[in-house]
């Protein structure tokens, strides 16, 4: 029978979840939940595709699952009737709270908040679990990279029909659903089954009283007969059916108006099997970027030594075979400065040289042309005065002005900056 049930509930739905788990309640989770949700030992009631009856398993033995559908426990949950003012957004949020804080034995700002089915009059159906349990679920869930795509009520996934009532036995709870939006559970331990089932209904018919026929639903034959004695003792007539897939409930919990959850996005658990080959690729590029930079760096030490040696060669041919060289290039320059000097020419290190000689090629308004002079490493950076050299024509003048007197100028492409040295 699970399984054209199955077959109807994708049918309903657009978009289908692949898996539905009825959760366990909070009370029989561990004292201490981890902070990250749910631990991987979690004792989960779920179904697959494949529309066989429900399976449990544990919340890290859901392999491969990406989506899914969550069914709270009775226990947790709770479904309030309430008159519902005309509000919308934030004003309607700041508003639920207060309607529900006469039905609930804690703050019911701590409390996830969301609408359900119209009742007429501005009545509705409002569907309450605790935020930090809700939170803790989804963390669970997430943790193991699987998303929570729907939240029901557990008094609202069971199957029902008009005019009569449903009970279901799922995990350690009892379940019964009174109406298309009123339904609640208790705790119910295999061996107290019976003594269970009939507490519920002695709760449920002071709710509503009814005399028909009450739907039963439970994996276990053994289950059946016990529900359905305390059935028969309470003069209803009981028809037992196996645990159909849960329905679409008409609340979502996840769709929650207030008190929607504010914490970051939960940490999810990594499968690092299956990024063995990424990471092994990875570590081969960055051993394989390493040996390529010590081979370059390599060749171009070697370079460096040719060319050093091809310095000192060429030097060693022009100076004394008694001079010991130690760095060919500074050598090689101040062998040129003397015998410069001695020629009656100005060493390349001469500021001197160069602010006269710049001097006489710019001419009588030498003193108005410039706006700074700074000299280094045999180099003279001119900075000219507005106008002097911003024209394509002034900076070609210039340079021939200096050319005359044996001057480099070079010019920067935006400033009127120009770089002076010794030309040949």
């Amino acid at each position: 029978m699970a399984g054209p049930l199955l077959g109807s509930l994708f049918q309903r739905q657009r978009a289908p979840i692949g898996v539905i788990a009825w959760l366990p309640a909070r009370a029989s989770a561990p004292v201490a939940v981890p902070a990250d949700g749910l631990a991987d030992t979690a004792a989960l009631t779920v179904w697959r595709h494949s529309g066989a009856g429900p399976e449990r398993c544990t919340l890290g033995a859901l392999e491969g699952v990406k989506e899914i559908a969550v069914v709270f426990d009775p226990r947790d949950v709770l479904l309030v009737t309430a008159t519902v003012p005309p509000l919308t957004g934030t004003r309607l949020e700041q508003a639920l709270p207060n309607l529900i804080e006469d039905s609930l034995l804690q703050d019911p700002t701590a409390c996830r908040i969301a609408l359900g089915p119209e009742l007429g009059e501005g009545r509705r159906v409002l569907g309450v679990v605790d935020r930090e349990w809700y939170d803790l679920i989804v963390a669970g869930f997430a943790r193991e990279g699987i998303r929570v795509a729907a939240a029901w009520p557990a008094p609202l996934a069971i199957p029902w029909r008009d005019g009569t009532w449903s009970i279901a036995w799922v995990g350690s709870s009892l379940t019964i659903r009174l109406g298309s939006a009123d339904g609640f559970g208790v705790e119910a331990e295999r061996p107290d089954l019976e003594s269970s089932a009939a507490a519920l209904l002695v709760l449920a018919q002071t709710t509503i009283p009814f005399e028909g026929t009450v739907n039963l639903y439970a994996d276990d034959a053994e289950a059946l007969k016990a529900i359905q004695s305390a059935v028969r003792a309470a003069g209803l007539v009981g028809v037992t059916n196996p645990m159909p897939v849960p329905i679409p409930a008409s609340i979502d919990l996840q769709q929650a108006v207030a008190g929607r959850s504010r914490q970051g996005r939960p940490a999810v658990k990594v499968s690092w099997p299956r990024w063995r080959w990424p990471l092994a690729l990875g570590a081969l590029c960055a051993m394989t970027a390493i040996i390529c930079l010590n081979l370059q760096w390599g060749l171009m030490s070697k370079e460096s030594v040719a060319i050093e040696a091809a310095i000192e060669q060429r030097v060693r041919t022009v100076l004394p075979a008694r001079i010991p060289i130690v760095d060919a290039s500074l050598q090689m320059q101040r062998r040129l400065d003397v015998a410069r000097i001695r020629a009656g020419e100005p060493a390349t290190d001469d500021a001197t040289a160069l602010l006269t000689r710049l001097a006489t090629a710019l001419g009588p308004r030498a003193m108005d042309a410039l706006s700074s002079a700074e000299y280094r490493d045999g180099r003279l950076r001119v900075r000219f005065q507005p106008g002097w050299a911003d024209a394509a024509a002034a900076r070609e003048s210039l340079r021939e002005a200096a050319g005359r007197e044996r001057l480099r100028l070079q010019f920067e492409e935006r400033d009127p900056v120009a770089i002076v040295s010794l030309g040949s």
